[in-house]
C-alpha cells in the first residue's frame, strides 16, 4: 500500500496555514489598536493648532473648526474628539 503524499501535503499545509493565520503582528481583540503616540510630528516647524472637543456635538466642533480656520489660515489643525463619544450626522 502506498502512503498517501498529497493527502498528506494538503494536510499540512493546511495546519501551517491556520496556525500562521493567527499569528499576524499587531492583531489584538476587537481587531483595535490603540494608535502610536508618536504619529503625529511636527519635523517642518509648521504652525498646528490642537482643538479638542469634549462636547460631543458636531456643531460645537465645526464651530472651533471654523473659528481656528480664521484665525490661523496657514496652520494645521489637529482635532481630538471626545473619547467615546458618537458624532451623529443627519440630512
Amino acid at each position: 500500500m502506498k502512503f498517501p503524499y498529497r493527502l498528506t501535503t494538503c494536510f499540512l499545509l493546511l495546519i501551517i496555514c491556520l496556525y500562521s493565520a493567527n499569528a499576524e503582528p499587531g492583531l489584538v481583540e476587537n481587531f483595535y489598536a490603540l494608535p502610536n503616540g508618536a504619529f503625529i510630528q511636527n519635523e517642518a516647524g509648521d504652525e498646528e493648532v490642537i482643538l479638542e472637543d469634549l462636547s460631543g456635538s458636531l456643531s460645537t466642533l465645526q464651530a472651533a473648526i471654523n473659528t481656528a480656520r480664521s484665525d490661523y489660515p496657514e496652520a494645521f489643525l489637529l482635532i481630538l474628539l471626545k473619547p467615546g463619544g458618537v458624532y451623529t450626522v443627519s440630512s
